[in-house]
């Protein structure tokens, strides 16, 4: 046996105890007794499962059993049963390692929340580590483990692994089971993935998903470019000079890149996110010590709180319609690709607003697509990464394609496969 279960859960438990914010709670006696299941299994050669061992940290909003959840909040909920995705995890011989930082309730992209612990972007000491999980992607980036489980609703999976380092998947709306997962806008939200490695994000989704994947077919694949979009966005010239360098890697492959417009203008994401704050949230908030309330989260409900019934309709219907556009965006190429964030990361005491940071990733949880961002970079440059989108539905081939690529574009990642 090349690896004792054991002896890797106890280093990456001792790792997550010294890692100051990336861990809110860690799992010690659960994760030591699913370690030992691992070994039986291993040892016995009977029924051995398809993620036996391998280690994976979870954001604080998924409920996992025995632990406390904490939302970035004074009040603290005891789980006493695992989130659906949790579960299914653990089903697959997964050991749960521990709960990470998040902002508060998600709902700014620091990876901060007032009154906890500083959460350092491992790849970037002193800058943000992104968010809304952004302690799932420092607890991947900084190498404790090799799979972290997210949540995105505008890019709270993608832009913390582009700014950490790592890979980071979200899947087609609605592609891994959200139940047990505190909700921040439940049209919009979509648990993700965060590895080191593309393929490890496939095996991972192999276990978490209902597996009813179109056929898998990569040759030839088509690329958009959504000019359009990028130039209307104030992007960094060294978030450009990456995303650039990246597409000339895959030209100088062989791709096919071709140029397409920008996708429709989708109205309503923040009115459904404010109603939603709202409807769910603001009694709890209104609780809270008013100095440990970030004053986004405030804001966010008292706009939540002036909105109307017809508003929230009118929100909704939007969404919907731009939905049902999703597919149209795919007739004439199989992927987009763009820049995952318009900026670099921030210094921890500058962060940067939500409509910058999700410039580039709120749009496809709107049209409910999947989409990959792997690290890429010039020179020394950290902090960068692309993204591909492909059409709903598509998550397997999109990440068979990405695993080809990657070294491509520079996502090489950090430390080893799972």
């Amino acid at each position: 046996m090349t690896h004792d279960p054991r002896r890797l859960t106890e280093a990456a438990l001792s790792a997550a105890g010294t890692a100051s914010g990336i861990f809110w709670e860690i799992a010690g006696t659960g994760a030591r007794r699913d370690s030992e299941a691992v070994l039986r299994r291993l040892r016995e050669g009977n029924g051995v499962r398809m993620l036996d061992g391998v280690l994976v940290a979870v954001k604080d909003a998924f409920a996992v059993s025995g632990l406390a959840q904490h939302l970035g909040l004074t009040r603290v909920v005891v789980s006493d049963r695992d989130a659906a995705a949790v579960a299914k995890l653990r089903d697959a011989g997964a050991i749960v390692i521990g709960t990470t930082a998040m902002d508060q309730l998600a709902w700014t992209m620091t990876g901060q929340a007032p009154g906890y612990p500083r959460c350092d972007n491992p790849a970037l000491l002193g800058r943000s580590p992104g968010g809304s999980s952004g302690g799932a992607a420092a607890s991947v980036a900084a190498g404790i483990v090799p799979l972290a489980l997210g949540v995105d609703s505008a890019g709270s999976v993608r832009v913390p692994a582009a700014w950490c380092g790592v890979v980071g998947f979200k899947p087609s709306f609605g592609g891994i089971a959200l139940d047990g997962c505190a909700p921040l806008a439940p049209c919009l939200d979509t648990a993700g993935l965060i590895t080191r490695r593309v393929d490890d994000c496939r095996l991972a989704l192999a276990a978490l998903s209902a597996g009813h994947q179109r056929p898998v077919q990569t040759a030839a694949l088509r690329v958009g470019i959504p000019a359009a979009l990028i130039a209307g966005t104030d992007c960094d010239p060294t978030v450009l000079a990456a995303w650039k360098s990246a597409l000339g890697a895959l030209a100088s492959a062989g791709y096919a890149l071709r140029e397409v417009g920008a996708p429709p203008p989708i109205r309503g994401i923040g009115t459904v996110f404010a109603a939603n704050l709202a409807a769910r949230w603001g009694d709890v908030v209104d609780a809270e010590p008013r100095d440990l309330v970030h004053p986004d989260v405030r804001a966010g409900v008292e706009y939540g709180r002036s909105l109307t019934v017809g508003d929230y309709i009118r929100a909704c219907d939007a969404l919907a319609a731009a939905r049902r556009r999703a597919e149209s965006l795919f007739v004439e190429i199989d992927l987009l690709a763009l820049p995952t964030v318009p900026v670099l990361p921030p210094t921890l005491g500058d962060p940067a607003p939500v409509s910058v940071a999700s410039a580039f990733t709120r749009p496809w949880n709107a049209f409910g697509c999947p989409a990959v961002t792997l690290p890429c970079g010039v020179g020394e440059v950290k902090g960068c990464g692309i993204q591909f989108i492909a059409r709903p539905g598509d998550d397997s081939r999109l990440l068979v394609w990405a695993s080809g690529v990657e070294a491509l574009v520079g996502g090489r990642g950090a430390g080893s496969s799972a």
